[in-house]
């Protein structure tokens, strides 16, 4: 988010603040030009959310009265469908079926119903006696970047996610930046993906043409043509990549996703996607080579024939040491379920190679990612 801060294409009258939040992070002394463009970079978040309404909320009535000031045809089109989210902490309007209720009436009042499944995206949130209601600015969730074809990969990574675990092991190179990208256990093609989004400097609205922001009545058109062609002008070449998948189909669909993917682009990066088994695969071309990996776990690994990750990740290791070729700079992460699949590739790796560990959380699994660093011998 700092680095957004630091680049906006638009400049502003003011200094973004960045503030602590319970639910994510908070900005503020924004222009709205400037708070457009976020949605148009922000490659980490599941959403983002604007402030539309924010009061000292202590009873239903004084709730029906804040709504009932909002400026509607300024946040949302005429007769527009929406979608709510209720949360409420700490509070004595603690029933968040009530506050969805009552939030519902007022808006159907005003000619908006909220359903289900809906364009436009509300988040209400109560805490304590304060009552804050949220627009989603870009469509929700921000993560689903619609960059690849129509099937899925039965496990896939949050493009969200992903996009952070690299952004943070590229954080450790200190300038470093590959000439190749190669994905072992390559999936649907997700870290690859985002590894082009980072690496090439790719604004993610180009894969969402479904006119969201074009529709918010707030939003200037001339501004966002503006920011998009600045975006557009600091796009850099993507390296070439090398996918690997051992299973057919899914190799067979990844073709789909790369060609999806380069649609919007001017020019395609060479990619190469070998239906194939990692461990009988040579080393892939170039020098500096970055390696995201997302082996298998769970499920998907006893569809290995593997009974324990650790078993897999003491493989893999011993599989990684010895794959890069004498010169080639190999660099990236490894996801690992748990503490002793991560003590195992601590141990085969060795304590040089490591550049770091951090933790999140996935469908309520602790994933640890390990960023790594092995030189060809």
């Amino acid at each position: 988010m700092r680095s957004i801060l630091a680049t906006f294409t638009q400049p502003g009258k003011f200094e973004a603040k960045v503030q602590e939040d319970p639910e994510g992070i908070g900005i503020t002394q924004l222009d709205f030009r400037q708070l457009i463009e976020i949605p148009q970079r922000f490659l980490t978040a599941q959403a983002c959310f604007w402030t539309i309404l924010d009061k000292h909320v202590g009873s239903f009535g004084e709730l029906q009265q804040a709504l009932e000031s909002l400026d509607f045809p300024l946040f949302l089109p005429l007769n527009s469908s929406v979608q709510l989210k209720v949360q409420s902490f700490q509070s004595h309007l603690y029933h968040e079926g009530k506050l969805y209720e009552q939030i519902s009436e007022i808006f159907a009042a005003q000619g908006h119903a909220v359903q289900e499944k809906a364009p436009w995206q509300l988040l209400a949130e109560q805490r304590g006696n304060r009552f804050k209601l949220f627009l989603a600015l870009g469509p929700y969730p921000l993560h689903h970047r619609n960059y690849k074809a129509e099937s899925r990969h039965g496990a896939p990574l949050q493009e969200c996610l992903a996009a952070a675990a690299l952004r943070w092991m590229m954080s450790l190179q200190k300038g470093w930046q590959p000439d190749h990208i190669a994905v072992p256990f390559a999936g649907s093609g997700t870290l690859l993906f985002e590894s082009w989004l980072l690496l090439g400097n790719l604004p993610a609205f180009m894969w969402n043409p479904g006119a969201y922001l074009e529709n918010l009545p707030a939003t200037p058109k001339a501004t966002l043509d503006s920011i998009r062609k600045r975006l557009s002008e600091r796009i850099h070449t993507l390296p070439p990549a090398t996918l690997i998948e051992k299973e057919g189909d899914i190799a067979a669909a990844l073709l789909l996703h790369v060609a999806n993917f380069l649609k919007p682009l001017s020019a395609a990066p060479i990619t190469n996607s070998l239906c194939a088994d990692v461990f009988q695969s040579p080393p892939p071309p170039g020098e500096k080579i970055l390696a995201p990996l997302n082996p298998p776990y769970g499920l998907r690994l006893s569809q290995e024939g593997k009974s324990r990750p650790l078993d897999f990740y003491r493989d893999l290791s011993d599989f990684l040491k010895k794959w890069p070729k004498k010169g080639q700079d190999l660099r990236g992460f490894m996801l690992i379920p748990d503490e002793e699949s991560l003590l195992i590739v601590r141990q085969k790796l060795g304590p040089d190679a490591i550049q770091g560990v951090q933790s999140f959380s996935q469908g309520g699994q602790h994933i640890r990612c390990l960023a790594f660093h092995l030189n060809g011998i």
